[in-house]
């Protein structure tokens, strides 16, 4: 048995988790990193967290697929979607914040 600490670590790709894992590496674990691929229209994302999950030396990462399709739209998911900044309704299609939370919590 191994005295190696080991830490899982959401990875979208972006800044914050990608210092995350950095700093994680720094601190001595050993890093798992997971995405989430929920049928986002911009494949860039889960591009950009295999490369930096490569490059900062995971142990290994995987991509957890999703099937949103019960649960609605988005804007990150529409093949078109909806235009106009103020229209009513237009922070649930394009707020974001926290999305990895919201999937690991199985809120709605």
């Amino acid at each position: 048995m191994t005295d190696q600490k080991r830490a899982v670590i959401l990875l979208s790709g972006g800044l914050d988790s990608a210092t995350l894992v950095a700093m994680v590496r720094a601190e001595g674990y050993s890093c798992y990193t997971m995405s989430f691929d929920y049928g986002q229209r911009h494949r860039a994302e889960l591009e950009a967290a295999a490369r930096v999950a490569r490059d900062l030396g995971v142990v290994e990462h995987k991509v957890i697929g999703l099937n949103l399709d019960g649960m609605g739209g988005s804007a990150l998911t529409a093949a078109k979607p909806e235009q106009g900044r103020y229209r009513e309704g237009w922070r649930r299609t394009r707020c974001q914040l926290l999305a990895d939370s919201f999937l690991l919590s199985g809120r709605r």
